[in-house]
């Protein structure tokens, strides 16, 4: 099940960087989203499943505590590394983001080379699992 996840996460964040129309990659994005929903559900239940595992029955509970905490720092790290790929657009005061072409372009390709770093990270894992 954890390769499966891992594939569905590779395959998710793949599908996001297919350069394609605006109604199409709409719909690739969504896709990919959803399949990196789908192995959410897997990745909740790890926690539970390790400490079971791994540790005696007096250490399950601070175990699954700790690997659970882990599942949410990791989303907050997420949330920290987007910010420094994509930029904050600077904007005069009374101007406004679809005014200027040039803002809209660089944080699309901002947003992109996000895109493609967390591909190939997901990818990257998922042959190391392999």
């Amino acid at each position: 099940s954890v390769v499966l996840t891992a594939f569905l996460i590779a395959a998710g964040t793949a599908l996001r960087c297919i350069p394609a129309s605006a109604g199409v990659a709409t719909i690739l994005i969504n896709i990919g989203q959803f399949l990196n929903g789908a192995s959410g559900i897997v990745l909740m239940a790890v926690p539970p499943l390790i400490s079971s595992t791994w540790f005696p029955p007096n250490q399950r509970t601070t175990a699954t505590a700790i690997s659970s905490i882990f599942n949410y720092v990791g989303t907050a790290v997420g949330y920290l590394i987007g910010p420094l790929f994509v930029s904050q657009p600077h904007l005069t005061p009374n101007s406004t983001i679809h005014q200027n072409e040039t803002i809209v372009d660089d944080i699309s390709g901002e947003i992109r080379r996000l895109m493609y770093v967390e591909c190939g990270y997901c990818t990257a894992v998922f042959l190391a699992i392999l």
